[in-house]
């Protein structure tokens, strides 16, 4: 092979001199800004396209029409050394193409384009401004006395991946390590194989057969269940035969009987557990915009070499699940990759019919309350001509009854519609949506019942109140008094129909959160609420005995829609809502100053 290079290598430089001497033109006749982007791997191969697409997304935005030439030198499946006659030959074809050129700057990605430009750069494109992006091996020794080379150095961060890896891993004992033949594949072997003294006496690093695919996943499916596996290469095997990744990564996947973890976001599709990773696209947008400073006349050499790392940790959610690791092992500030959305993006459509639903009846509500305040207007001019408007005023009792009454029927008229729906959707999710619906609903339902029947259009007592709200909530769940246990102390206190309401619909989401998510792992499960005034303020408590929020659950920002609800409510009495952690169960306090002072109970 080497006596082969002599002869290609001379033809190449020999070319490359005669057509130096022509004329550089450009090919279109336009005055254009000309890139080269010179790709150390093939089209398809979804690395090189990450980065590829990284940097044509920023040159089109920097330039108006710039002028792109794209090359594949193709490493991953011919490559015979640096000094092979293989690079010989593509150099001797870029000068029969591009030596009458001139490039405005040089993309390169990957360490093969790299080399290939620190060796054959100045003869081929002499005087033009190279960046690199994506190397590995990189030395500043490397690009000592050239001027006219900057980029970004590809940190692949091995040690972090494990320990992440091990962090979600932690019963894990052996890590076995796939590389390959390649260029790259050698240099990380070694790099592996200096990783695995830092980890002497937690994780044995085994290394796998590199002579072939089906060598390889012969040994892969051997090993240890309990472990993990590192892939991180296998695209050139001993035998000189290439793979494609979109081959061989699947196949590895399919035959692993434990995690694999990978340092690169393309990796993700195909099920690897997760890592330290790099995005390709961002390696691309970092030499794009490298490039642009150059060509708008900042020298390469006033560019610093960019080497600190850009990997951030990300995890698969279905290889979590896979595996079955909790998610409560990821580590803050991970990324959990391909998560499913959220029930309330799921159900846009039927919480936005509810919301409808649940508008409209609150505009019933606050015409209400102009009514209400219109009778207390009305009751302060008694005293002016009691006689005269007495007449009015039970006209406007009898009015009010009325008003509260047809609500009421109202509001158990759509309940009684969406227990219907429920029964006849046929999905679980869609059933509880409506029966959580269905419950907010009855919370409104049950003040206008009690106003309707006591003839107080004023006032209802609170704790009369509660115990119909845990009443139809047991009946809705099917639960007993014993199964769950409610105390209610309100010491006899009335309140008006704006702050009855949304404490009303607070109670109730935390009642139903208590059922949903405590009584199945606390039975028998008591409950206990407080509401209790202190100097003109109001203090609602609430406490379960059950496990409590999860750990590392932010109620403002992670909960659903009956946290979100809550801290909507709070809001509307003028309070901040808290769920302090430092008491057994779940715990939520609220203090708050009433429009109306509460009354005591009469």
């Amino acid at each position: 092979m080497k006596n082969q290079a002599r002869p290609v290598r001379a033809a190449g430089l020999l070319l490359a001199v005669l057509l130096a001497a022509a004329p550089v033109t450009a090919s279109d006749g336009f005055e254009r800004e000309r890139f080269l982007i010179l790709n150390s791997y093939h089209h398809g191969f979804e690395w090189s396209d990450g980065i590829l697409r990284g940097i044509l997304e920023v040159l089109s935005r920097e330039f108006a029409r710039p002028a792109l030439h794209i090359e594949y030198m193709d490493t991953k499946r011919h490559f015979d050394g640096i000094d092979g006659p293989y690079l010989d030959g593509l150099a001797a074809v870029y000068a029969a193409k591009y030596t009458r050129t001139k490039f405005d700057a040089v993309l390169c990605t990957d360490d093969a384009a790299f080399l290939f430009l620190l060796r054959w750069g100045r003869t081929l494109f002499p005087g033009t401004p190279v960046v690199f992006t994506g190397v590995n091996n990189f030395s500043p020794d490397l690009v000592a006395g050239r001027p006219e080379i900057t980029g970004i150095v590809e940190r692949t961060e091995y040690g972090p991946s494990v320990e992440l890896g091990l962090r979600l891993r932690p019963e894990a004992r052996r890590l076995g390590v796939i590389t390959d033949a390649s260029l790259n594949g050698l240099a990380n072997r070694a790099k592996f194989e200096a990783l695995a003294e830092s980890f002497r006496g937690r994780l044995e690093f085994v290394f796998f057969r590199t002579d072939g695919l089906s060598e390889l996943l012969e040994e892969v499916r051997a090993f240890d269940p309990g472990g993990l596996i590192y892939f991180s290469d296998f695209y050139l095997d001993g035998r000189g035969r290439s793979y494609e990744y979109d081959v061989s990564v699947p196949e590895v996947l399919a035959a692993a009987p434990c995690p694999v973890l990978y340092h690169a976001d393309m990796y993700l599709p195909f099920g690897v557990l997760g890592g330290r990773m790099n995005r390709s696209r961002e390696y691309g947008e970092l030499a794009a915009r490298m490039a642009a400073r150059i060509v708008r006349g900042e020298p390469p050499s006033a560019i610093p070499v960019m080497q600190d790392s850009i990997a951030r940790a990300v995890v698969s959610y279905p290889a979590l699940r896979k595996f079955g690791i909790p998610e409560s092992r990821v580590p803050p500030g991970t990324l959990v990759a391909d998560k499913p959305e959220s029930f309330l993006r799921r159900n846009a459509r039927l919480l936005t019919v509810s919301g409808i639903i649940t508008l409209s009846l609150s505009g019933v509500i606050v015409s209400l309350l102009y009514a209400i305040r219109e009778r207390r207007r009305a009751e302060r001019d008694l005293h002016a001509s009691r006689e005269t408007i007495l007449q009015s005023l039970r006209e406007k009792e009898v009015l009010l009854q009325e008003v509260h009454h047809r609500v009421k029927n109202n509001l158990q008229i759509v309940t009684s519609l969406l227990r219907l729906q429920s029964a006849h959707s046929g999905k679980p999710e869609v059933e509880e949506a409506l029966t959580e619906s269905t419950e907010r609903l009855m919370a409104m339902a049950l003040v206008h019942e009690q106003l309707y029947l006591s003839k107080n259009f004023a006032d209802i007592e609170y704790s009369e109140y509660a115990a119909g709200l845990v009443s139809s909530l047991r009946a809705t769940f099917g639960l007993s008094e014993e199964a769950f246990r409610c105390s209610i102390d309100s010491s006899g206190l009335r309140l008006g129909l704006d702050t009855a309401v949304p404490l009303g619909l607070i109670l109730n989401e935390l009642l139903t959160n208590s059922v949903k998510y405590a009584l199945p792992a606390r039975s028998p499960l008591s409950v206990r609420s407080l509401l209790e005034e202190a100097d003109g303020m109001l203090r609602f408590r609430y406490q379960d005995d059950g496990p409590g929020l999860p750990v590392g659950l932010d109620p403002e920002k992670d909960g659903g829609l009956g946290l979100t609800l809550i801290t909507a409510l709070s809001q509307q009495l003028r309070g901040a809502p808290a769920f302090p952690r430092d008491r057994a169960g779940m715990v939520f306090e609220l203090d708050f100053t009433p429009r109306f002072p509460p009354r005591g109970k009469i």
